[in-house]
């Protein structure tokens, strides 16, 4: 007699702990629910979905949230946590930032990688690093909702070290499109970075 196999979770992408921050709601959420379609044979009711998504509510602001959702889902002796769907609605009501579409454009158009000078000759450091700052950028770029490349290549320029964009902007052919941005940045400053290895 031949029994249904057991269905294997997948860790693809699995979501981070979630601190309450406006600006890592969405992407946070995003995350969980790519996780949960990804894995939807495992994850199967509104129950695991939610408590699921719980566990990765562990700091600040979200694990206060947490803790009074769990406390509230007590009936008795029993445990009514509701649909998913509702919890989401409530998760975004407290966690989503009213305006997020407008901070997310003050932020790009304002936010600089901050020069952090060196006493030892070597070249300047920036906070945050390059790949950090890239990743935030990305992450505001959608909540923004703007689509221009030329608007982007705008504010990702002036937002990384002047020494980067010049050297970005003296290619032969420069690039016209953020993505390559994102690319050329992260190569030149990986190039500059072996170089001062190597020196050292």
């Amino acid at each position: 007699m031949s029994s249904t196999p057991k269905s294997t979770e997948l860790r693809i992408g699995s979501p981070k702990a979630f601190d309450g921050s406006y600006e890592k709601a969405i992407p946070w959420l995003n995350s969980v629910m790519f996780y949960l379609a990804v894995n939807e044979e495992v994850y199967n009711t509104d129950a695991k979905k939610i408590a699921f998504a719980l566990s990765y509510m562990t700091e600040g602001p979200a694990l206060t949230w947490a803790t009074t959702f769990r406390h509230n889902t007590l009936v008795g002796s029993t445990i009514a946590m509701g649909t998913f769907t509702v919890f989401i609605a409530n998760f975004k009501t407290a966690f989503e930032h009213h305006d997020v579409k407008s901070n997310a454009i003050a932020w790009l158009s304002t936010k600089r990688m901050i020069k952090k000078p060196r006493k030892d000759g070597r070249r300047d450091e920036y906070s945050p690093p390059l790949t950090e700052y890239t990743s935030l950028f990305q992450n505001h770029v959608a909540m923004s909702s703007i689509s221009d490349e030329n608007v982007l290549i705008g504010y990702y320029s002036a937002g990384i070290p002047p020494a980067l964009m010049r050297r970005i902007m003296s290619m032969d052919t420069i690039p016209t499109t953020i993505d390559s941005w994102y690319k050329k940045a992260i190569h030149f400053q990986t190039q500059w970075d072996h170089a001062d290895e190597i020196a050292r």
